[in-house]
């Protein structure tokens, strides 16, 4: 507990004291926003996680400055803990698509997820080497979307690098795991009708690569998404996965998609099948907030249906 508290008060003081360092610049930046607060109470099932309860609020320009705290408190049936604070200034969607000579972001999140444990092959495993697989990755990402929030138009490039070994805290694992991700945004008929896109490939080799490592498909998260099959149906060293999503209005805030998910995975450059292929469909609903989109979305496969309730676009 004492350890808690003072993880807490470091956050506070870095976020006190990013205010203070950046107050002359944004001061002198463009025009000043609005302060504002989305809130939202969660009460939801979900195929992956089960029952779930919580909230997640946003606070943006409380301290005049531009900046944003984000705060998520969910637990589930299913044995998922998930606390989220994170800091911003200037807030990401206050400087999309405008220049600033510096900006802070820290997030600070905990996320213990299902009741099942995975304690590594044969006999000898060890209880002490449950579950943990440290790893440093190093991103490059090229962004001209006009919101990260609900793009509608505009393109997204991101290449990530994450790599497991002695040198970085990891006692066992040695892998490097790559990946390429691609999305592309686009206005019909107005400006609420989005056409989206989303392409992505991931490789992982190693000599040592944990199996909860591996590449995924199957479930609602933003990297396995096909949205019809159960939670991490598919696994081995590399995947392809393709969505597309229609998003139009329906009422005031609330709007609906259309989707498509496909994908599959492969043991080596050498071994891809594209006649393994497997797709998924499904519909969903929107309901645009200020700061996030509250999402729900029902994927249908040969296998299964996914029921699936949480915040932001897939992609």
């Amino acid at each position: 507990m004492e350890k808690a508290r003072r993880r807490l008060f470091s956050i506070i003081f870095v976020c006190f004291l990013t205010l203070m360092l950046f107050r002359e610049g944004l001061s002198n930046s463009a025009e000043k926003p609005k302060k504002s607060l989305s809130a939202f109470p969660i009460l939801m099932y979900d195929t992956d996680i089960g029952l779930g309860y919580g909230g997640k609020a946003k606070f943006v320009h409380y301290l005049a400055k531009k900046e944003s705290f984000d705060f998520i408190v969910f637990n589930s049936s299913k044995g998922e803990r998930w606390y989220v604070f994170a800091f911003s200034i200037p807030d990401f969607e206050i400087r999309q698509g405008k220049k600033y000579p510096i900006s802070f972001d820290i997030k600070a999140e905990y996320d213990k997820y299902l009741k099942y444990s995975f304690y590594g092959a044969g006999v000898h495993s060890k209880k002490e080497d449950e579950l943990f697989s440290p790893f440093i990755s190093l991103v490059f990402r090229y962004d001209t979307s006009d919101s990260q929030i609900h793009p509608r138009r505009g393109f997204r490039l991101l290449l990530q690098n994450d790599t497991a070994s002695k040198l970085f805290g990891n006692k066992k694992a040695r892998y490097s795991r790559f990946t390429l991700d691609l999305r592309k945004y686009l206005c019909l008929f107005g400006q609420r009708d989005v056409l989206a896109f989303r392409g992505l490939v991931q490789k992982i080799s190693g000599a040592s690569i944990p199996l909860l490592e591996m590449s995924f498909l199957g479930g609602g998260s933003a990297m396995n998404a096909m949205r019809g099959y159960k939670l991490n149906r598919f696994m081995d060293k590399g995947k392809f996965l393709l969505n597309g999503e229609y998003r139009f209005p329906l009422w005031k805030k609330a709007g609906g998609n259309i989707f498509i998910d496909g994908g599959c995975v492969w043991s080596s450059w050498s071994k891809i099948n594209l006649n393994k292929f497997l797709m998924d469909y499904g519909w969903g609903l929107r309901y645009y907030l200020q700061n996030f989109v509250v999402r729900f979305d029902m994927g249908i496969s040969s296998e299964s249906t996914g029921i699936y309730f949480n915040f932001g676009h897939i992609f």
